[in-house]
C-alpha cells in the first residue's frame, strides 16, 4: 500500500507497521541517489502511495495529483514526531486507500490536508 522514500524516518515505517500498514522501503528497490521522478515512477509501477518527508512532492505544479497514485508529505521535526505519526494514522483511518489515489495528502502534528 506505501512506498517510503529514502527519508522516511524508521520510527515512521515502524508506527506503520505496527498499525498493520504494509510498508515498502525504497531503499529495497532503488539507489539512495534516485531523482524524485525515478521515486515517483516506482511508486506508479507498483500502484504503492508515496510517503516522504521531502517537501518537493508537495509541488502541484511539478507532481499534479491527477498523475499519481497517491502521495503523502510528512511535515514533522523531531519535536512534532508523535503528533505527526498520529496525524498520519488519522489520515489513513479516515481515508480508503482508492480515495487517495490521485491525492496529494500534506501531514502535520495538527492535521491533515487532502488536494485533488
Amino acid at each position: 500500500m506505501i512506498l517510503a522514500d529514502q527519508c522516511v524516518y524508521g520510527t515512521t515505517i515502524r508506527v506503520l507497521d505496527e498499525a498493520g500498514y504494509a510498508v515498502t522501503r525504497l531503499s529495497g528497490l532503488a539507489s539512495p541517489t534516485s531523482t524524485d521522478d525515478e521515486v515517483l515512477r516506482l511508486s506508479q509501477e507498483r500502484d504503492l502511495i508515496l510517503l516522504t518527508n521531502d517537501k518537493d512532492f508537495s509541488n502541484v505544479l511539478i507532481y499534479p495529483p491527477s498523475a499519481h497514485c497517491g502521495i503523502i508529505v510528512l511535515r514533522m521535526s523531531p519535536d512534532t514526531e508523535a503528533a505527526t505519526h498520529e496525524m498520519l494514522l488519522q489520515l489513513l483511518r479516515d481515508n480508503h486507500r482508492d480515495s487517495l489515489r490521485r491525492t496529494l495528502a500534506i501531514v502535520d502534528a495538527h492535521k491533515y490536508r487532502l488536494r485533488s
